[in-house]
């Protein structure tokens, strides 16, 4: 059962210059959008996905923050108080600045399957799909990702 897609050169160099931009100010924040931005609506429609409340976002750069171990894209305040787990619609990572890269691949646990990462390329997780990245050895990976509810 295929449970992720995988979608190469999406945007613009400009529309990348922009996305970059955005990752700086989500690097140690999450920040919620309720009206979204010209690219976020072009990936809710490129995923067919016309229910979307809000978007959580936040960036990765594992120069800077450690990669993450195992785990689920979930409703982590849900989660912290009760133990449930209530997962977005989609998850996605969009790889803006791919550079010399060594480690720090995206592994879907339940499958297998490793997605080394490019810039310029999105991966659309379906919900409850347990993943990790890899350990970071060396390179350039800045990454922004979504959670669309």
């Amino acid at each position: 059962m295929k449970n992720h897609n995988i979608y190469t050169d999406v945007f613009t160099v400009t529309e990348l210059r922009s996305l970059k931009l955005a990752s700086f100010h989500s690097l140690y924040t999450t920040r919620i959008y309720n009206t979204f931005t010209l690219q976020q609506i072009q990936i809710l429609k490129m995923f067919n996905i016309d229910n979307c409340s809000y978007i959580e976002e936040w960036s990765q750069n594992p120069a800077l923050i450690p990669v993450p171990t195992e785990h689920y894209d979930k409703d982590e305040e849900l989660y912290d108080k009760s133990g449930e787990l209530v997962f977005p619609l989609a998850s996605c990572i969009i790889y803006i600045d791919i550079e010399d890269l060594q480690g720090s691949s995206l592994v879907l646990c339940d499958c297998g399957t490793e997605i080394v990462p490019k810039s310029n390329m999105i991966v659309r997780l379906d919900p409850g799909v347990l993943h990790k990245v890899t350990t970071h050895i060396s390179g350039k990976r800045l990454s922004l990702n979504w959670n669309l509810w």
